[in-house]
């Protein structure tokens, strides 16, 4: 839900929130069950356009983000 609410990847939120820890980790807090710190979610764009996200779970945080960024490139 992060990466459509954002249109960025948790990737790089997550890499983005090294330097505000906090602001980072204080949004699952801010919305309850639908944003969490971790990495592997994906914006898909179609056409230069925004169309939704696609999140992944299971493996490590990268391998999270690869399968992602593989399902949203399959668009």
């Amino acid at each position: 839900m992060a990466a459509a609410a954002f249109r960025r990847s948790t990737k790089e939120m997550s890499e983005a929130g090294k330097d505000h820890s906090l602001f980072w980790h204080a949004l699952s807090g801010l919305v309850p069950g639908q944003i969490m710190p971790s990495i592997g979610g994906v914006p898909i764009t179609l056409n230069g356009r925004f169309i939704g996200a696609i999140g992944c779970g299971g493996g490590t945080g990268e391998q999270d983000h690869q399968c992602a960024a593989a399902g949203a490139a399959a668009v």
